[in-house]
């Protein structure tokens, strides 16, 4: 009888284990920043330092703009980021409040201006669009889901302010 009750146990904890991975993979917690840094001609920028720095964490990642001026950075965590691009003869350009969500990538395009070294151009602007990631989605930062006004109250009218929704 001791035997069958182990094999019992023994069956359930196997099933358990096996669906362990099975309700991680929903919570996703790493996102990703890609883009392309040009000069105000249009034309594309080679070895562009590009540095982006959780602004919670201080979470550091360099990266640098390949032959065609494209970059990408992999599995950050989900937050705020501020993203900056400088390369010698050129102001640096900094974007700040650039959102990172789960199983998301944020497009993040520079544009720098021949000038000293040591001058910096902020960009305040937030990146709502993703150019490169076909997959349907929108977020809202918490700034503008604490301003804007709904008509009940209800959170859910947040979704019709999105690309696409019911109006």
């Amino acid at each position: 009888m001791t035997n069958c009750k182990q094999l019992r146990y023994a069956a359930l904890l196997l099933v358990l284990i096996a669906l362990i991975p099975i309700s991680a993979y929903g919570q996703q917690t790493l996102g990703s920043i890609d883009g392309t840094v040009t000069d105000t001609s249009g034309g594309v920028l080679q070895k562009v330092t590009v540095t982006i720095r959780n602004t919670a964490s201080n979470l550091l990642v360099t990266a640098q703009t390949k032959d065609d001026g494209s970059f990408s950075v992999f599995d950050l965590p989900i937050g705020t980021y501020e993203v900056s691009f400088a390369k010698d003869g050129f102001k640096t350009e900094v974007h700040s409040e650039i959102f990172v969500v789960g199983n998301r990538t944020t497009t993040v395009e520079g544009k720098l201006q021949a000038g000293a070294i040591n001058t910096q151009v902020t960009v305040t602007a937030t990146p709502l669009l993703n150019q490169t990631d076909t997959t349907n989605g929108y977020t809202l930062g918490p700034e503008q889901i604490e301003t804007l006004p709904l008509g009940t109250g209800s959170f859910t009218q947040l979704a019709i302010l999105a690309p696409g929704g019911e109006r």
